[in-house]
Formats: C-alpha cells, structure tokens, sequence
C-alpha cells in the first residue's frame, strides 16, 4: 500500500528521538520522586510542571549542551503523555488519588517510551503486569481487560472469576471491556462479533481519553465494507477532542491514501482544535501541519477555524513562539484572503506579524 502523510503518527521513530523521549521520561520521573510530597495528586504535579521546568534542574551529571536541548523539547511531549495516561484513568485507578501517590509512583516507573517515541498505553500495560510487583489481581486483570491483552486476561482469570468485584460488575462506559473478556472466558472463546465490535468500539472514545488498544483489537473484528463508516461514525459522533487520537489509531493507517486523506479533511477543524488546547501539542502539529495541511487549505471555513484556535491558544497564555512557528508554516502556503485574515490576528493580539 502506498505509505500517505499520516503514517509518521505511526511509524517508528529515529533512534536520536526514542533516546531523547527516554531521558525526557527518566527526568519526569526524577522531578515526580524529589518533588511530589508538595502536590495532592499526581494530576497536580503533572499540571503544576508541564512548562516549568528542565532536565538541569533535575540531572546532577552535567551533559552536553546539544543534548540537553533535545531532552528539553521532549519533556513538554512526554508530560502530556503522563497527563494523557493520568486523564485516562482518571476515574478506575486508585493510585490517581492523593492519598495513593506512593501507590501511583510504582507504576511511574513501569511506564515505557514505544516505537513512535510516546508513551505506550499497552507497552506500559504490559510491563506493569509483568513486573510481579503489584499484588491485587482484580486490579492486575481490569488493566488487561481495559487494554485488551488476552493473554494477561487469561492469566489473571483463574484467580478473579469468582472475586465479588468481579462477579457484581454492572454494565457502563468503565466496564464494558471486563463484561466483553468475562463472556469471552466463561464460553471459553474470544466473541468475535461485528455488531459487539461497533459498540464496544464507541467506547474506546470516553470522557477521559482515547483507547486505541481496544480500538484496534475491535476493529479488527469488522469486514472491510464496514471499516470506513466506522471513522465516519466517530466523526460525526464522538466530538472534536477524541476524534482527533482516533488518527493515532493504527486501524487508520490501514485505510488507502484516498479515503484517509478525505476523513482527515473532514475532521481536520476538530483535530487542529483539539491540539491547540494543550500546549504539549503543539510540536506535533507543528509536524502534522506540514504533512496535511494542504488539505485544510482547500477550505477557507476550516483554514479560519485553526486560525482562531491558534488565537485561543495564544490568549490562553501559551508561548508565542510556538504559535509563530505555526503560522509560519501556514502562512507559507496561503491565499491572499487567508493571508489577511492571519495579519488581522496578528495586529488584533498587538504582535508584529514579522512577514508579508
């Protein structure tokens, strides 16, 4: 299949960005030892740091300027993972509790850079069921559940089924992956069931973040015909902000270029928005921008929708900087009416817009 602008969220990264994202992690993980007894939660500490900080604050060896610099660009990066992994377990984990920060800085260290140089929610799972260290098998079976890991599902199976935690869970939006694996455990056989799929996949999409283990693992379950309108769907239903991680999905990349590009389109405003929100998006819109942006230029509505985000942001505080490099980037490539519109911007927040 001919490789389209969208895999590189989905391809391994450089061997220079994986051990950049490494160290940026073991930094975060420094900063988290040293300092989390002034926070009340992790999720404090996590929000209280995010722009804050550098790895020289942090690292007593003293290390080449260069590299400083290129573990500096990632710990905003790698923040926002920790952020994303801390929102997405914001209502089924007890170590997210201030009471439990102890708790949760055991997991801290189990969580792993992937291939693409983020934070893997399943490589992380995995190695946190792995490790032996956590003794609570109810907990130890909901993560392989949540994460669609059938082998730790069936490991941790034989010492739960007849747990009241278990046996007493009632169907919601937390719990529809533990009542998928209980049937499947019980019949003895993975339900591989389109119409099972479809729902289960509305439910990877939740109030707290994006599963795209169990989006994968789901999807897989669809024929072909099916699996377009399963993006179509989500687009149209599930809102801007986690329509925006389904284009992380590995499902997605396995869409040709043409229908990729036309459902990238379509949700292109939502997906600019969404990153714009938070400031540890921005390199990788940065990225995403100069791969797709073509496609939101095409459509003036659009193209005036991630320009006003863009002004959002910028009123929210965030860095110039980083706004300005956007703009850059689109101005680039802009038409003249586009072109006004962004100088408009630029003389209404009082900058000087620095190109013509």
């Amino acid at each position: 299949m001919e490789e389209y602008p969208l895999m590189f969220m989905n391809t391994p990264a450089s061997l220079q960005y994986l051990t950049s994202a490494e160290m940026a992690l073991m930094v975060w993980r420094c900063k988290y030892a040293s300092t989390s007894h002034l926070y009340d939660t992790p999720r404090s500490f996590l929000g209280g740091n995010l722009r804050k900080f550098g790895c020289k604050e942090v690292l007593v060896v003293p290390i080449p300027r260069r590299i400083e610099a290129l573990i500096n660009d990632h710990i905003l990066r790698i923040g926002g993972d920790l952020y994303s992994w801390i929102e997405f377990h914001a209502d089924d984990r007890k170590f997210l509790d201030g009471s439990c920060a102890e708790e949760f800085c055991r997991y801290f260290k189990h969580l792993v850079v992937d291939f693409t140089g983020s934070i893997g929610f399943k490589a992380s799972a995995e190695n946190i069921l792995n490790s032996g260290e956590f003794s609570d098998d109810v907990l130890n079976y909901e993560i392989a559940c949540t994460f669609c890991l059938e082998d730790q599902v069936k490991r941790f199976w034989p010492s739960v089924e007849n747990d009241a935690r278990i046996k007493d869970v009632k169907f919601g939006h937390d719990t529809c992956y533990l009542l998928y694996w209980h049937g499947c455990m019980k019949s003895g056989n993975s339900i591989n069931d389109a119409e099972l799929a479809k729902i289960l996949i509305l439910h990877t999409v939740g109030s707290h973040g994006y599963n795209g283990t169990a989006f994968d693992y789901f999807y897989k379950m669809l024929p072909d015909h099916e699996r377009e309108s399963v993006f179509e769907f989500l687009i149209s239903e599930a809102g801007y902000v986690y329509t925006a991680l389904i284009f992380y999905s590995s499902s997605f990349h396995k869409l040709d270029r043409f229908q990729a590009e036309r459902l990238f389109k379509r949700a292109a405003g939502w997906i600019f928005t969404f990153l714009f929100e938070e400031e540890y998006y921005f390199q990788f819109a940065l990225r995403l921008w100069t791969r797709m942006g073509h496609l939101v230029l095409e459509d003036a509505s659009i193209s005036h929708r991630v320009i006003d985000a863009l002004w959002e942001a910028l009123h929210a505080g965030y860095e110039f900087n980083y706004i300005h490099d956007l703009m850059v980037e689109i101005w680039s490539d802009a038409s003249d009416e586009l072109k006004s519109y962004i100088s408009d911007g630029y003389l209404t927040y009082g900058y000087d817009c620095g190109f013509s």
